[in-house]
């Protein structure tokens, strides 16, 4: 039998929770509309969420100082959804962190801006997509995960401009993208593990966005695109360049504007690293050691009228 819980406020100041020892077949909807609501859902480490069991979190009405808080310690193919809209909202995930969660769908969005979506999870199969839209600006987005046959989509798009995004990765065979639109975005990324795949767009007229990485293990495939000006790539520490302690890597990157910067140290072996950069006053850098390739650094100078 299929259980609906569904819970709903406006008033400020309210909280909604819900404690279980297990989910499966069931429904849980929280809808908070207003300022200043706290909604919580924790399952604990002797239960599971297990199969067709759909989670809902919705606090609307473009409310601020929402808390979402969710902690999952084990959840297999459940559907997690999570709906913020209003400034300075908080939106805290945890899953699988007491043991391996595999094959879950999970959807947290926050419209507007000063919000901080912070997650963490560990297992395998699994599909995240966490957004920040609609003219946000000054939001936080933190993503820590383990596992294998992860498909993560990270988005900070629709007019914002001076974000944070850091995502920390370990494991294998994961396929990330990270989307950025406007100008004076920052992404910080540490990849661990093998084979996976990375893409990173920021999109802007302006620029002046930051790319920080460091990439360590086997058979990575990254790409990286930024349009505008002003842009860098770089590594994780402040002035230092783009660190790669990685085998059979494949790296492009792509700058597309001017002035801007890219700089790469390339530690190990059998690594191919393309550069493109289209506009002026645009500066690569590219140190190669061991056996690695440097697959060409190509500097595209727009015709000048005569």
């Amino acid at each position: 039998m299929k259980l609906n819980k569904t819970l709903s406020a406006g008033t400020v100041m309210m909280a909604l929770g819900v404690t279980q020892a297990a989910f499966a077949n069931e429904n849980v909807i929280l809808a908070q509309i207003g300022p200043t609501n706290f909604a919580t859902i924790h399952q604990s480490e002797e239960s599971a969420v297990n199969g067709a069991t759909t989670i809902e979190v919705a606090q609307l009405s473009y409310g601020e100082g929402n808390l979402t808080d969710i902690r999952l310690d084990k959840s297999n193919q459940a559907a997690i959804v999570v709906e913020q809209k209003g400034d300075g909202n908080i939106a805290l995930l945890q899953v699988g962190l007491v043991e391996q969660s595999d094959s879950n769908n999970i959807i947290v969005g926050q419209e507007g801006d000063q919000n901080k979506l912070e997650g963490m999870f560990e297992g395998g199969g699994n599909t995240l997509s966490l957004y920040q839209l609609d003219g946000s600006q000054d939001n936080t987005l933190i993503l820590v995960g383990i596992g294998q046959g992860n498909t993560i989509n990270l988005s900070q798009l629709e007019g914002s401009q001076v974000n944070m995004l850091t995502l920390m990765g370990f494991g294998s065979d994961n396929q990330v993208d990270i989307l950025q639109g406007e100008n004076e975005n920052n992404v910080e990324v540490s990849l661990f593990g093998d084979s996976n795949n990375i893409a990173i767009s920021q999109d802007g007229e302006q620029g002046n966005n930051l790319v920080n990485i460091t990439i360590v293990g086997h058979d990575h495939n990254i790409d990286i695109s930024q349009d505008g000006s002003g842009n860098q790539i770089r590594g994780m520490e402040e002035g230092a360049t783009l660190l790669v302690e990685a085998d059979s890597l494949v790296l492009d990157i792509l700058q597309s504007g001017n002035d801007n910067i890219f700089e790469g140290e390339n530690f190990n072996s059998s690594n191919v690293i393309d550069v493109t950069q289209d506009g002026i006053n645009n500066y690569a850098a590219v140190t190669q050691g061991f056996t690695g390739t440097i697959g060409g650094v190509e500097v595209i100078e727009p015709a000048i009228p005569q």
